[in-house]
């Protein structure tokens, strides 16, 4: 006889299920390629986010991010197959969705305080409104998730890294990376930093000094993601 779940552990693969897609939507939609690590933050995160919230109480908190991110990534009205069950929400345009799903999160976050869930929340409001062109609002949300000491945080610094590099601020982001890398105090493994700093003086046209930091991430951090790319930049 098959075991009959509970409501809560019916709520627990609902919650574990919409928190996997969305992951998968940031990944594939926001165009910071970089603070995703080899994907490794993603994975991160999901992992973080569902042992906290299945191995902790389910309050109202929890329930508004999974409706949230459940929003971020529900069909488009034209993708509906024709046998769609009628109570299936959907949106009309990307845009749509997009703003339907910040307007939750904003609420998770503003409603929910310091929770895990709320944190959560912003990081998502910080990608969302970077994708609506609202970088100073995303910068000051990234920024203020960066003093933390967790994976939110690290992936927030290399938002932050990223976008200086688009935004023409590298040589800042070079400044700020030198300074992570004597640091011992930094969220970010030391070959995540090099990986960074690397990329950021190739960008600023310092060929040797690019190569010099490619050159110790392959030999110092032979198990990173990147090494491998190190490695081919270095012509090793």
């Amino acid at each position: 006889m098959s075991k009959r779940l509970s409501r809560k552990e019916i709520k627990r693969d609902r919650v574990g299920e919409v928190l996997s897609r969305a992951m998968v939507y940031l990944s594939g939609h926001v165009k910071l390629a970089a603070l995703l690590i080899g994907g490794l933050v993603v994975v991160v995160i999901v992992g973080l986010t569902l042992n906290r919230m299945l191995g902790g109480r389910w309050d109202a908190a929890s329930d508004a991010l999974a409706a949230a991110i459940e929003t971020l990534s529900a069909p488009l009205t034209s993708q509906l197959p024709p046998d769609a069950n009628s109570q299936t929400t959907s949106y009309a345009t990307p845009v749509d969705r997009r703003e339907a799903a910040l307007e939750q999160f904003e609420e998770v976050a503003d409603e929910y305080g310091r929770s895990s869930s709320a944190r959560i929340a912003r990081s998502y409001v910080a990608v969302l409104v970077h994708e609506n062109g609202d970088g100073e609002r995303a910068r000051d949300l990234w920024q203020q998730l960066a003093k933390g000491d967790d994976i939110l945080s690290a992936q927030a610094e290399l938002n932050l890294l990223t976008v200086d590099r688009q935004e023409g601020r590298a040589a800042e982001a070079e400044t700020r990376l030198l300074a992570l890398l004597d640091s011992d105090d930094g969220i970010l493994p030391q070959d995540v930093i090099l990986y960074q700093l690397a990329l950021t003086q190739e960008l600023l046209g310092k060929s040797e000094e690019s190569s010099e930091s490619f050159r110790r991430l392959a030999q110092e951090h032979p198990q990173s993601v990147h090494a491998a790319e190190a490695s081919r930049k270095i012509g090793s």
